[in-house]
């Protein structure tokens, strides 16, 4: 298969079995963008499995593999609008592995716990049966009947369940969310975020909480002002600020409409660039390297991207803003470039740890004939 490559870029080259027009390469050279790109993963990988003597008779792994690669194809679009960079990701499958992941959107009862001042928000929401079927079906196998057995057993033991027992406990929203740290602590410094995730069986959940393994664990997060919490139909691992929150139902200050639709859908997240600036001029005051990143940064404003899961298409839509919303983002982003190299040659910047090297003298050789 290696080598009938060169034939078949000679082909594409030459114009020769051309792409049909409702192919999704086509669809995607249809379309508006700056920069472009296609693959059928498919065709990439089995010729990936060629070159590497192909795949190994009834090995279960290498077969889910190339099951996850059925009719699989990507395209990706880059478009410099004027202030942002937006990139579009699109995969197409006609695998069973993929169908019926989307569960509709996030619980609504996470959203209102996302407060407006996180530097970082991102979410999933997955129908969590589907992906159940594939990990017993395809994935347990493996860790239960391979090399892997004797720890699962062990694994399970310890946790008094079964991992199928397990799998049942996620209904399949999951949220995280990191807003800053502070100075203090036993550790130097306290992280401030929240890890949320709704309960579907909340039997085999208390069960696995309530284990002698689990409870004896939970009094170290104390320690580092962490905390477990749990409402009607949800826990979380979060930090002692988010505890008001949780009980309540509600941030103090929520995030904007913006940001809760970013997260509200299959999947998203976002990153505000300002937050991120104020974190490094805190933890950097009087460090000039500091101040000069944090003041690059200043001409970010977002970045952020959504998601959605379907059937026979999974999306991706991810954007980088800028402050100036008129000057083109390809132009902005080379501007910002151009800062952050003469920054680091003024700084002479370095990877941490590197130690400048003694320039070595070559001394001359004795006897050695002189060039008249």
């Amino acid at each position: 298969a290696v080598a009938k490559i060169p034939g078949q870029l000679a082909d594409r080259f030459a114009g020769k079995k051309a792409l049909a027009k409702d192919s999704k390469a086509a669809v995607l050279l249809q379309s508006k963008y700056d920069v472009a790109a296609w693959m059928d993963y498919e065709s990439f990988m089995n010729m990936a499995f060629d070159a590497a003597g192909g795949l190994p008779d009834g090995d279960p792994l290498a077969a889910l593999t190339k099951d996850m690669a059925k009719d699989m194809e990507y395209t990706i679009a880059v478009r410099f609008e004027p202030g942002s960079i937006d990139m579009d990701m699109i995969s197409y499958t006609d695998s069973e592995l993929y169908k019926g992941l989307s569960k509709g959107g996030l619980d609504k009862s996470l959203l209102k716990l996302v407060p407006n001042n996180a530097i970082l928000a991102g979410a999933e929401a997955i129908n969590m049966k589907p992906l159940r079927d594939i990990m017993i079906k395809q994935l347990l196998p493996l860790l239960k009947n391979g090399e892997a057995a004797e720890m699962t057993q062990e694994i399970e033991n310890m946790m008094g369940l079964t991992i199928e027992d397990v799998l049942t406990i996620p209904k399949g929203d999951f949220l995280a969310v990191f807003d800053g740290l502070e100075m203090g602590g036993d550790l130097g410094v306290m992280p401030q975020f929240l890890l949320g995730m709704t309960i579907d069986n909340k039997a085999n959940f208390n069960k696995l909480l309530n284990n002698p393994a689990i409870q004896g664990f939970l009094p170290s997060l104390n320690a580092f002002g962490m905390q477990i919490a749990q409402n009607e139909n949800a826990f979380f691992i979060c930090s002692q600020n988010h505890g008001p929150a949780v009980n309540g139902g509600q941030a103090q200050n929520p995030a904007s409409p913006r940001h809760q639709k970013m997260l509200s859908g299959d999947m998203g997240g976002y990153i505000q660039i300002d937050a991120v600036r104020a974190l490094i001029q805190k933890l950097g005051e009087g460090e000039e390297e500091a101040q000069r990143i944090a003041q690059i940064l200043g001409k970010l404003d977002e970045a952020s991207f959504t998601g959605t899961m379907g059937d026979n298409e999974q999306g991706m839509l991810a954007k980088l803003t800028f402050k100036d919303k008129k000057a083109n983002g390809l132009k902005q982003l080379v501007d910002l470039s151009m800062q952050i190299a003469s920054m680091a040659g003024e700084l002479d910047a370095s990877f941490p740890g590197e130690e400048a090297q003694e320039a070595i003298e070559i001394a001359p050789v004795e006897g050695a004939r002189e060039d008249k």
